[in-house]
C-alpha cells in the first residue's frame, strides 16, 4: 500500500511538481478567490505516481488522495503551507482508521503482489509444502437447515485429487481429477466437471495449492488494504486462468489467505509442519446461513499410502450407502387436540431475533422461521416429540406444571437449540 510522509507541507497551488518525496504546489494563478474555485473543481494529478490533490477548504484544510483511496487530512499551518494531520481513512467505507501512533507513512512504501505471495506460502509451511506427497482430510459438509454430511478427500502429488461426500438419505456423489481430466460419479452418471468447478476443486484440494496461487490467478494486482472487524487484511484483484475476475483477501498480519472470491477460509492449524485451513466456507450467506454451505475437516493426514487408482474415471456409477444419518423411526398419529397444543411462537433462547412458528395444516404439523421463507413438516413419533424426514432434526415440546406446552427443544447434528414458547 501508498503510505504518506507524516510531515509532509504543502505550498499553496495551483500546478503539482514533485520534489524529491515532498510535494511543491506552484502558484499559477492570479488572487486568492480564483485559486479556491480553481482548486476546489479540480484533481490534479502528479508526475510521480498519478496521484492527485483535492481541495476541501483551501485556506483551512486539504486532502491528498492516492489511486489505491488512501487519503490523509492537512491543515494550515501558515500561509500557503500545510501540515498532514494523525487521520488515515479509507475511502471505500469499509473501515476507517485513526494514525493516532503518528508511524511514518511514505508515498514509495508499496506491498507488491509477490510480498504478499511469498508470506502466505511461508505461513503455510514454506519449502515444507514441497515434501507433501499426498493428504486425506476427513470431515462434515453443513448445509444448515439440510444438516451435515460426512466427506472424504484424498488428493496426491501431482495435483490429482478425489472427493467423495455422503448424503443423509443413502445417496453419494464423487468428484475426481487425475491430472488431465476431471470427472462427477452419481448413482446414476459419469459426466466431465464444469470448468470453473474444477477450478474451484483445485485451489481447494491441491496439497500444493499455496506454491501454484500464480498459476491459478496469472494476473493479479494490489487492489488496497482494508479493515474486516478490527483485522487488516490486503485485498489482490485478480483474474483467473479461465479469465474470471475476482478477489483474493489475505490477513496482512497472519499472511494467510481467508477469501478467494466466494470462498472462505478459517481455522488453520498445523499438520506436520505446515497449515491448513480446517473449515471452509462455500458461498455468501448475505444474511441467511442456509445459503451458505461449511466444510468443516475433523482430521488431516499427510503423506499416508493411497491407491492412485481411485483418481481415474471411474467405470461405473455410484452404489448407494445405508443413510448413516437416519434413526428408526416409531409411527404415531396424534389427535388434532394433540397437536394444537404445540402450535405457536418460540423464541431462541441464545438469540432472541430468531423465533420458530409452529402451526398446523389438516392433520400435519410444519415448523417455519419467522421472517424467512422456510416450511418444514415435523412428523410424530409422540404425543411431544416429532422429527425431520431428511434432515435428521428432532423436536421435543416440553410442557410446564400446568401441562401447557412452554419450550421447544430442537436437536440437530451438530447443536440443541432451546426455544421459549411466547404465546
Amino acid at each position: 500500500m501508498m503510505r504518506f510522509v507524516t510531515k509532509m507541507v504543502l505550498v499553496l497551488p495551483l500546478f503539482p511538481v514533485l520534489i524529491n518525496s515532498e510535494i511543491l504546489l506552484q502558484n499559477t494563478s492570479k488572487g486568492a478567490n480564483q485559486e479556491m474555485q480553481y482548486f476546489r473543481e479540480s484533481k490534479f494529478i502528479s508526475k510521480r505516481d498519478n496521484s492527485y490533490l483535492q481541495g476541501i477548504n483551501l485556506y483551512e484544510s486539504m486532502t491528498f488522495v492516492n489511486p489505491e483511496n488512501r487519503m490523509i487530512f492537512a491543515n494550515k499551518i501558515n500561509k500557503g503551507r500545510y501540515q498532514e494531520q494523525s487521520m488515515d481513512d479509507n475511502l471505500r467505507g469499509l473501515s476507517k482508521e485513526k494514525n493516532a501512533s503518528n508511524k511514518t507513512l511514505s508515498l514509495n512504501d508499496t506491498i507488491s503482489v509477490t510480498q504478499v505471495i511469498e508470506k502466505y506460502i511461508g505461513s503455510c509451511g514454506g519449502s515444507a509444502l514441497k515434501d507433501v506427497k499426498t493428504e486425506i482430510r476427513i470431515g462434515t459438509l453443513l448445509r444448515y437447515v439440510s444438516g451435515s454430511v460426512p466427506l472424504t478427500v484424498i488428493a496426491g502429488a501431482n495435483g490429482e485429487w478425489y472427493y467423495n461426500q455422503k448424503f443423509a438419505w443413502g445417496n453419494q456423489i464423487s468428484y475426481g481429477f487425475n491430472g488431465n481430466s476431471a470427472w462427477v460419479q452419481t448413482s446414476r452418471s459419469i459426466e466431465s466437471m464444469e470448468p470453473d468447478q474444477l477450478f474451484d476443486m483445485k485451489l481447494l484440494f491441491d496439497v500444493q495449492a499455496p506454491l501454484k496461487l500464480k498459476e491459478f490467478y496469472p494476473e493479479m494486482n494490489i487492489k488496497g488494504e482494508e479493515l474486516i472487524g478490527e483485522k487488516k487484511v490486503v485485498v489482490i484483484e485478480a483474474k483467473t486462468s479461465g479469465g474470471v475476475n475476482t478477489e483474493l483477501v489475505f490477513d496482512k498480519e497472519t499472511g494467510f489467505l481467508i477469501r478467494a472470491g466466494d470462498i472462505f477460509f478459517e481455522d488453520y492449524k498445523e499438520v506436520n509442519k505446515i497449515k491448513r485451513a480446517f473449515t471452509i466456507l462455500l458461498g455468501r450467506d448475505e444474511g441467511e446461513e442456509h445459503r451458505q454451505m461449511k466444510m468443516q475437516f475433523s482430521e488431516i493426514k499427510l503423506n499416508e499410502a493411497i491407491d492412485n487408482s481411485i483418481f481415474d474415471l471411474p467405470s461405473c456409477f455410484l452404489s448407494d450407502v445405508d443413510p448413516l444419518l437416519y434413526k428408526s423411526r416409531k409411527y404415531f398419529k396424534p389427535s388434532i387436540e394433540q397437536m394444537d397444543k404445540c402450535i405457536g411462537i418460540y423464541q431462541h433462547s441464545n438469540e432472541p431475533e430468531i423465533k420458530f412458528r409452529i402451526f398446523r395444516e389438516d392433520d400435519h404439523l410444519f415448523l417455519d422461521l419467522v421472517g424467512r421463507s422456510l416450511k418444514i413438516e415435523i412428523i410424530p413419533e409422540s404425543e411431544a416429540d416429532y422429527y425431520t424426514k431428511f434432515i435428521g432434526w428432532d423436536f421435543h415440546f416440553n410442557k410446564n406444571k400446568s401441562e401447557t406446552v412452554s419450550e421447544l427443544i430442537i436437536s440437530t447434528s451438530n447443536s440443541i437449540i432451546k426455544a421459549v414458547r411466547m404465546n
